[in-house]
């Protein structure tokens, strides 16, 4: 999946599914990297890199959930 500027991304932390936009997306030779403007227990700006896509970051609130179901 190409991530974007401006996407809604979903991430799941401490049993927590926390929501926001996707943010300064940059790739280079180790990959791509980009951040989540959300209010959540990163309190700001929390990076990611694509290895995160599907594990612990998803573009679709119905995945998180599953994942979320599937940690507990």
């Amino acid at each position: 999946m190409l991530i974007k500027d401006g996407m809604t991304a979903y991430y799941v932390e401490n049993g927590v599914i926390h929501s926001g936009t996707v943010t300064e997306v940059h790739s280079g030779q180790d990959g791509t990297h980009f951040s989540i403007d959300t209010i959540g227990a990163c309190e700001g700006l929390c990076v990611f890199s694509e290895t995160a896509v599907g594990s612990s970051v998803f573009f679709d609130e119905e995945q998180a959930k599953k994942m979320l179901q599937w940690q507990t």
